[in-house]
């Protein structure tokens, strides 16, 4: 009888596609997204108390590493996007995984100490909330989105190019209301590329996302929570 189990450091091979395979690969991708968050959200609590009770500067006196360790931790993300013989290798794509986390987990913790615990809380929970909208939204969507990928795209640019011009008025001007609309921009510019990679996981477009491709599409949407969470830490100081 032959054994199809994927060894130590293999690359797992493609087969036919059915329904049940997709299910069990959403079921994958949405467990494994809510563990990174999850476990993202204790570490931030954890750091939030050691500086509570120690001292805030072991955190804040290695702000230059952890936010190099943010660039690495992007950087990281960029091979494993780029490369399928790295996502695809038992072991290592886990591996590449918990680096990648990691990192960025870490790397926030610079906000995280800066925070409250209520207001953590609250951040969490709105943008939990947000994405399973989005997920109900994208489910009963009546039309393709991975057809228009470049609309997308053309559109993501020019949102991207609206919230520099308010950070550059928030931050040369000093004045409050351009960073709303810098939110409100960063919220229309991450909820449709959110939907579009919702729509590829759940396989209801004509892009798809491979069925072993579930840890990379995991940290995608950990990404796009990611993009989601970090403005809510403003609330504390403002």
């Amino acid at each position: 009888m032959t054994d199809f189990r994927p060894k130590f450091g293999s690359i797992r091979k493609d087969r036919i596609e059915d329904p049940e395979d997709r299910r069990y690969f959403v079921y994958q991708v949405f467990i494994q997204f809510i563990l990174y968050s999850v476990l993202a959200f204790v570490q931030w609590l954890c750091l939030l108390a050691i500086t509570r009770h120690i001292c805030e500067g072991v955190i804040l006196s290695n702000e230059s590493a952890l936010i190099v360790l943010f660039f690495m931790g992007l950087l990281f993300f960029l091979v494993f996007a780029v490369s399928p013989q790295l996502r695809h290798r038992v072991c290592a794509n886990w591996m590449v995984t918990i680096v990648v986390v990691e990192a960025q987990v870490l790397a926030i913790g610079l906000l995280a100490v800066r925070s409250d615990y209520l207001l953590m809380l609250i951040g969490f929970v709105f943008v939990l909330v947000i994405m399973i909208v989005v997920l109900i939204v994208v489910i009963f969507l009546p039309f393709d989105l991975t057809n228009y990928g470049t609309l997308l795209f053309m559109y993501s640019l020019c949102v991207f190019v609206f919230c520099v011009y308010c950070i550059m008025f928030t931050v040369v001007l000093w004045v409050r209301w351009p960073f709303f609309l810098f939110i409100f921009g960063q919220v229309c510019l991450v909820v449709p590329i959110m939907a579009y990679h919702e729509q590829t996981i759940l396989g209801k477009g004509e892009v798809r996302s491979s069925l072993h491709d579930d840890k990379f599409c995991a940290l995608l949407l950990f990404h796009d929570f990611l993009a989601l969470f970090l403005p809510t830490f403003f609330w504390y100081r403002w």
